[in-house]
């Protein structure tokens, strides 16, 4: 491959791209989700569990004392 297929390549790519992202935000809307909030369920109980194991911790140190 020399430095002419250069431009097709980066246009294939760029195409490529493009199709991706629009099927994920066809995807998106059809779940009916925006995309900052795709994993907004996990986030919540990710932070529930460290809220819950740092307030357990703060309870054990307290007993310690």
């Amino acid at each position: 491959m020399g430095w002419n297929a250069l431009p097709s390549l980066v246009i294939i790519t760029g195409i490529w791209t493009a199709g991706l992202f629009a099927l994920d935000k066809v995807q998106m809307f059809r779940e009916n989700k925006p995309a900052w909030a795709n994993n907004k369920d996990g986030w919540q109980k990710a932070l529930y569990r460290r809220d819950w194991y740092l307030q357990r911790e703060e309870e054990t140190l307290a007993m310690a004392k």
